[in-house]
């Protein structure tokens, strides 16, 4: 009977040691990858106006036009808190699909209520740089066909008239923002919005003759107002022809790659999202079954001893042990971590390799703590199997 008794307790003893073990790292990834709010953290922590900046202000091909990227990025960076708080709500809303809170998820929708939300497209688009942007491509637009004299004759005005139209700009960049959104989300199959630019013609012609007005050009100083005024109506007419009656923004105009197809990669992402879902189901109920397990383990060795200080010094030097082991592997697993991240592609964006050891050490810390639990939980067990004096009975 006591060679049975110590082959079981021995049994008990490695499986629970293992369980542990696995426990640990179960844990961890419960706190981390699993964890929403964990996610969000280390996200808060990111740059994003410095990662912005790095992949988006260079680039000379690929998604968007440079110029476009270029004010994209230094937006990103101004509104980065609300981008933050956009990726939050983001973030939320799949891990409630991952979870299991939630039975289906609609990646475009998701987008369109959180990153692409019209709040925040709003926002980006009131962005000085994104202003600017638009300001530039409709002096482009207008001065295409003018023969460089007058061009050199116009530009000058056109500067000083341009704020004038930034209530118009600031409305039509709002408008075309729902149908842009829909189409990067390929939720509409083709990008043609036609904006109409009578009114813009409008009151670009009273800024215009406003500005010729009060600093006519170099060849008409000491005019007189009527020979100004005819001056400047020579230049409309010869100008204003020029101007199309509509602006169509489209893909080239957004200068979009027509090779990447974004609702191609959400479907990708959304096949990887379901696939995950059915990974972490079976992980969860892996991580309550094993609690199950430490729990029946623990109760089995407690009633194989059926005394205190057996149990306790049984269950203390195990709690112990797999502590040491644990914080062992997390100094360990840090360690390479570094090293890792030291000598991983200098290609990687700055504010990435920044970011990335504070990640690592987040990632880790969960096994770090559970490690010194076990190590606590075990020096107590032990000094209550030497401390602990079982009470005689009455004679």
């Amino acid at each position: 009977m006591t060679v049975l008794k110590g082959f079981a307790l021995a049994f008990l003893s490695f499986i629970l040691f293992v369980s542990l073990f696995a426990f640990g790292v179960a844990f961890t990834v419960n706190g981390t990858a699993l964890n929403p709010r964990f996610i969000s953290a280390q996200v808060d922590r990111l740059d994003v106006g410095a990662l912005a900046e790095e992949e988006l202000a260079p680039t000379t091909h690929g998604t968007f036009s440079p110029e476009l990227a270029a004010a994209v990025a230094t937006a990103a960076g101004k509104l980065q808190t609300q981008l933050k708080a956009e990726f939050r709500a983001a973030t939320t809303e799949v891990y409630d699909y991952l979870l299991g809170r939630t039975d289906r998820l609609d990646l475009p929708a998701t987008l369109k209520g959180t990153v692409f939300s019209p709040s925040f497209v709003s926002a980006v688009l009131d962005e000085p740089a994104m202003t600017a942007l638009v300001k530039q491509s409709i002096k482009d637009e207008i001065t295409a066909g003018l023969s460089a004299q007058d061009r050199q004759v116009i530009s000058p005005y056109l500067e000083k008239t341009l704020p004038s139209l930034a209530p118009w700009i600031r409305q039509q960049a709002n408008a075309v923002a729902g149908p842009v959104v829909d189409y990067l989300l390929g939720q509409t199959p083709i990008l043609n919005v036609v904006i109409s630019l009578g009114t813009m013609k409008e009151t670009l012609r009273v800024s215009l003759h406003d500005a010729f007005v009060a600093s006519p050009p170099a060849q008409l100083a000491g005019a007189s107002p009527a020979e100004i005024e005819a001056a400047f109506s020579q230049y409309w007419d010869r100008y204003s022809p020029e101007i199309p009656a509509t602006f169509v923004v489209d893909r080239a105009a957004l200068g979009l790659d027509p090779s990447v197809s974004i609702r191609q990669s959400l479907d990708d992402a959304a096949a990887g999202l379901a696939e995950a879902r059915r990974a972490i189901g079976y992980f969860r109920l892996g991580y309550v079954l094993l609690i199950v397990l430490l729990a029946l383990l623990v109760l089995g060795i407690i009633a194989i001893h059926r005394n205190v200080k057996g149990s306790a010094l049984n269950l203390g030097i195990i709690a112990l042990v797999c502590g040491i082991l644990q914080y062992v592997g997390f100094a360990v697993g840090g360690y390479y971590a570094r090293r890792a991240i030291a000598s991983v592609d200098t290609d990687l964006p700055g504010a990435l390799r920044s970011w990335l050891p504070g990640l690592q050490t987040a990632a880790l810390r969960p096994l770090e703590v559970f490690g010194l639990v076990l190590v606590g939980l075990g020096l107590v067990l032990i000094a209550l199997s030497i401390l602990y004096r079982p009470r005689r009975p009455l004679p």
